[in-house]
């Protein structure tokens, strides 16, 4: 049975959230776990800043985790699938779309996302997704290294063979593919140095 993400609010307006890794297959699920983050939230004007803790998440479907986090995202291209030949963009609406969640009001406020060595594949796309914003940091560890978009292709033995076609580019234009993902600030007690950080700003 998969974790539930959850969402604490925290003393000074901050949020923790807790995204655990998804591999949910059907809507009804995918909706689930973004829903359960975001009818969770606080009034906008009581949020002062936001913990996104992704420990610990191997990873899975990306497209519910982003879309649990969409409101603290202030542009519409979050992500680029970078293959050899192509350069494709990752929206978030195409996000919001694909999980069947409405777009929700913007939140502004600066936002600490927390990694480790299980970090990892979607996990580490959503972490990507706030790469080169000025309003966030990220604390702890390198993450796995698995940041790849991956196709099965069917053989005729009825074996599966997975391929890495494409790398997540971050809007840096960063490529990261099977290369960790440091933390901004590398850190034994990401917890703490987040909050540290969010009370100052």
């Amino acid at each position: 049975k998969e974790t539930a993400p959850s969402v604490s609010l925290l003393e000074d307006g901050i949020v923790l959230i807790t995204l655990p890794h998804f591999s949910g297959q059907n809507q009804e699920d995918n909706q689930r776990y973004a829903r359960t983050v975001l009818d969770a939230l606080p009034e906008t004007e009581d949020i002062k800043g936001v913990v996104i803790d992704l420990r610990g998440n191997t990873g899975g479907n990306m497209y519910p985790m982003i879309a649990a986090i969409h409101r603290f995202l202030p542009d519409d291209t979050i992500l680029r699938f970078k293959s050899r030949q192509f350069s494709t963009p990752i929206t978030k609406i195409f996000i919001l779309n694909s999980v069947g969640i409405m777009e929700q009001m913007l939140i502004l406020c600066p936002v600490a996302l927390l990694t480790d060595e299980m970090t990892a594949s979607s996990g580490e796309a959503t972490r990507l997704c706030f790469r080169g914003l000025a309003s966030a940091r990220s604390f702890g560890a390198p993450t796995a290294g698995y940041a790849s978009a991956n196709t099965p292709y069917r053989m005729p033995d009825g074996s599966q063979l997975v391929l890495t076609t494409s790398c997540d580019m971050a809007r840096t234009g960063e490529i990261f593919c099977d290369d960790p993902i440091a933390p901004d600030v590398p850190t034994d007690h990401p917890l703490e140095d987040a909050l540290a950080w969010l009370r100052s700003r």
